[in-house]
């Protein structure tokens, strides 16, 4: 059987929330091998919980030597030369339970599912706060990613990497190798990028040159952090967002929504309700002032530019006697669907001293 062996390494960074601020994310499995990579901190976290009612799901893979080549083998019967190299989940009933070395299933990065053979195309549904942005590329190395795209207008390989020299997207040159994982673990090379649309939530093997920590057309950040999460706690009122258009070449346009949070899991801190946001801005021809959001902001960025917004939480709409968190997030849309994100924002109730 003809083999294709990559020496690469896997990898995607994140950045970690510790919050609330939930979202539901699905991904679609199919009988075989599924390289996924979630965009959310999935709660719970750990694979016996996750999984438990999937029991179509055999096992989950996770790279662990971060400086390590890969030897990945499209040979199905032996799609991992180097098992040892691999971070690996089977579940309580599978006979190689004992060798079990993962515990979580970690946000913002690669994995491997191997759904039965005989089992019938199902969605994962994972619920978890929303992981901004951020990549780890390595470099002259095949890398294992997953991409923030659109779900709902995804973009082709040809234009999320547009700007980006260090990552070749035509098959016919230099550092142009993209590859799809397939069922049986082989590797799928995309031969026309510009016509082939990245799917959220799946994985590629991608080949990169030089570093980079490309991870889309935006780079967010907000005060104050937490983790990742816009975090006012019990006595913030004023704070920023910022999103940089790291392309050198062309404009892009962002639009910012303010959206519910979905039902806090099982065991995590409660919903109050919606944190009460406003923004610093001017509607027709009045001053600027807060403004209390309640729709879209849309603004168009320029190549190497930064929008900044100035928001607040409007203290006086939180309940003192309101039981849990406040808590939504904001979602953030690329027009040219290269990338899709949303930022957990919660805010408590002051503290009586």
């Amino acid at each position: 059987m003809k083999k294709l062996v990559f020496m690469g390494v896997l990898v995607l960074g994140m950045q970690l929330s510790v919050c609330a601020q939930w979202v539901c994310q699905q991904v679609d499995l199919v009988p075989g091998w599924n390289a996924v990579c979630l965009t959310v901190a999935p709660s719970p976290s750990d694979c016996d919980s996750l999984l438990a009612s999937y029991p179509a799901v055999e096992s989950v893979w996770r790279w662990n030597k971060r400086f390590s080549p890969i030897d990945f083998d499209v040979d199905p019967s032996e799609p991992f030369r180097d098992e040892d190299a691999w971070l690996r989940w089977y579940p309580a009933d599978h006979p190689y339970r004992s060798l079990r070395n993962l515990q979580t299933f970690q946000g913002g990065v690669a994995h491997l599912i191997r759904v039965a053979s005989n089992a019938a195309p199902f969605t994962l549904v994972v619920t978890g706060t929303p992981l901004l942005p951020s990549a780890d590329w390595f470099e002259f190395q095949i890398n294992l990613m997953g991409m923030p795209v659109d779900a709902d207008n995804p973009s082709t390989f040809n234009d999320y990497f547009a700007d980006v020299p260090e990552i070749g997207v035509l098959p016919d040159v230099d550092l142009g190798e993209i590859y799809k994982v397939n069922a049986q673990a082989g590797g799928d090379q995309v031969m026309q990028p510009a016509r082939t649309l990245i799917e959220r939530g799946k994985a590629y093997w991608i080949l990169c040159g030089d570093k980079t920590d490309y991870a889309g057309p935006v780079k967010a950040t907000l005060s104050p952090n937490s983790n990742g999460v816009l975090d006012f706690g019990g006595d913030g009122v004023e704070g920023t967002l910022s999103f940089v258009n790291v392309l050198t070449n062309q404009a892009i346009t962002l639009r910012v929504t303010l959206q519910d949070s979905a039902q806090p899991p099982s065991g995590e801190t409660p919903d109050a309700g919606v944190v009460p946001l406003g923004y610093w801005g001017a509607e027709g021809t009045n001053a600027a002032s807060w403004i209390q959001w309640t729709g879209a902001l849309e603004e168009t960025v320029g190549a190497g530019q930064v929008w900044s917004v100035p928001v607040c939480v409007w203290r006086s709409a939180i309940m003192t006697n309101a039981a849990g968190v406040y808590q939504c997030v904001l979602d953030i849309k690329e027009s040219q669907g290269r990338v899709h994100f949303q930022i957990p924002v919660r805010a408590e109730v002051k503290a009586v001293e």
